[in-house]
């Protein structure tokens, strides 16, 4: 069989009925849905799945090393400390700061008490931060230096806000340190999730004027993570499919958790949905980079033996081509990907030949759909190297012409997709979501 055919075959074996990664269809405002059959029931749900881990490494950052029990010690405490001041199911809570781990054990504390994170830039403005903490209004910001130093500028305008400080012991503005905002041996609340509540929201680009709060839901997080995982299963079966002549009997073992290296902001779903929270239901263990710096990547990598790069095509080619790229040890990559961009054919060889055995990947998403839309990796990749994947399992997806229609294979026109992973809407602007979601169709 072809590299194409395999994967299509590897597809269906993945999601096949009875499995782990089943298809079902779920009702949504009145529309069905594709969805996972056993899927989580909310981030919480996930969370506590992860927790399994135990001992394991989970969070690196410059000489920290956190396992998973020590970060899910802090996520029950910090979670208990929101309740203490008031934070509700359906509440939302500010994250503004670089990736710091403080930033993933937020985020699970946040979620499991049922109430959003509202992500914010790290690289807006007292303005750009302004006009979020006005749209979102969160009860809690989580922030950095930098960013309450933008804070400060603005404070005035929220006294009920309270603000937790993150590495900043000399915080321009009353606030709490985050490992003082603790409620000791405090356990996280048994409560029931609606699936599709809203568990993190992230402001669009705003290309066209103000960033826009995209709502993704917890069922939307989920099934963007059974995404991630279901197609990477996929492309490693047909590669496996490939090596054996087609056995549809082949023995495809679960991959053992990954080290990945995190370059792209956490305030993004390709570095906070598609790598870290996939990635912690694995067990996967990760090393956070304050900011991107290629010389530091290549001895992160040679340090920790990362195997997986989350990154977006610049920063690989930055890291293929520096001149002391064969002075480090790059030989624990299995995968180079990532999104933001697309991967340039060249690219997708030049990570083929360069690298020991690491294989390009990427994934094109947007953050209306918590992720990804489709994928690609592996041989598929180096076979079809302009080419952005096959749509992930829950989605079903159409092009259609400026009225509506839809086209037929090889016609240019607009993009749209249906599944469960899509958001509610946005965040106050119910006419833009009425314009961008028609039917349960994403346009």
């Amino acid at each position: 069989m072809s590299v194409v055919a395999n994967f299509k075959e590897a597809l269906a074996m993945t999601t096949a009925d009875g499995g782990l990664l089943e298809i079902t269809t779920v009702e949504r405002d009145g529309v069905p849905v594709k969805a996972y059959a056993q899927a989580p029931g909310s981030m919480r749900d996930l969370w506590a799945l992860s927790t399994g881990h135990g001992d394991a490494e989970y969070l690196i950052y410059n000489d920290e090393r956190w396992t998973y029990a020590q970060t899910a010690k802090i996520v029950a405490e910090f979670g208990g400390w929101l309740m203490a001041q008031g934070v509700e199911p359906g509440d939302h809570v500010a994250i503004a700061m670089r990736n710091y781990p403080e930033w993933m054990m937020a985020h699970w504390a946040v979620n499991s008490i049922g109430a959003a994170i509202v992500g914010m830039n790290a690289w807006w403005v007292a303005d750009e931060m302004d006009y979020a903490l006005n749209d979102s209004k969160p009860k809690v910001l989580i922030a950095d230096d930098r960013r309450l130093e933008a804070f400060a500028q603005i404070q005035d305008k929220y006294p009920d806000i309270k603000v937790v400080s993150v590495r900043e012991p000399n915080s321009p503005v009353d606030a709490i340190d985050f490992h003082s905002a603790m409620v000791e041996g405090a356990q996280l609340p048994d409560i029931e999730i609606d699936p599709d509540s809203v568990a993190c929201i992230f402001y669009t680009s705003g290309t066209t004027g103000r960033p826009k709060g995209a709502q993704l839901t917890n069922r939307g997080c989920i099934t963007n993570v059974l995404n991630v995982v279901a197609m990477g299963r996929a492309f490693a079966t047909a590669s496996a499919l490939a090596k054996s002549g087609g056995d549809k009997e082949v023995d495809v073992q679960s991959p053992p958790a990954a080290t990945s290296l995190i370059a792209t902001p956490l305030f993004h779903v390709t570095a906070n949905n598609c790598a870290l929270q996939a990635g912690t239901l694995a067990g996967n263990r990760f090393v956070l980079m304050y900011k991107w710096d290629t010389v530091e990547a290549l001895k992160l990598i040679e340090a920790e033996g990362v195997n997986t790069l989350s990154a977006v095509p610049m920063m690989t080619r930055e890291l293929l081509t520096h001149p002391d790229f064969e002075d480090y040890d790059t030989s624990s990559l299995s995968s180079m990907g990532g999104g933001g961009a697309a991967v340039q054919p060249d690219l997708v060889k030049k990570v083929d030949a360069v690298t020991k055995k690491a294989r390009p990947a990427q994934g094109y998403g947007m953050t209306e759909v918590c992720g990804i839309i489709t994928y690609i990796a592996g041989d598929v990749f180096v076979d079809r190297p302009s080419s952005c994947g096959y749509l992930a399992p829950t989605f079903d997806g159409k092009v259609i012409d400026k009225s509506g229609n839809e086209l037929p294979v090889g016609e240019l026109g607009e993009i749209c997709v249906k599944g469960a992973a899509v958001i509610k809407g946005y965040l106050n602007r119910p006419e833009a979501t009425a314009d961008t979601i028609v039917d349960g169709w994403l346009h």
